[in-house]
């Protein structure tokens, strides 16, 4: 049972990273175009 809490947790964080790692990448383009 101890190992398949972390595993969990660990699904958990790659999905969160993964849309950290989306989101930036659609909002850089805005911030873009208002810097130039």
């Amino acid at each position: 049972d101890n190992e398949a809490k972390p595993v969990s947790s660990n699904e958990t964080q790659e999905k969160k990273i993964e849309a950290s790692k989306t989101t930036p990448k659609e909002t850089t383009p805005e911030i873009e175009k208002k810097d130039q």
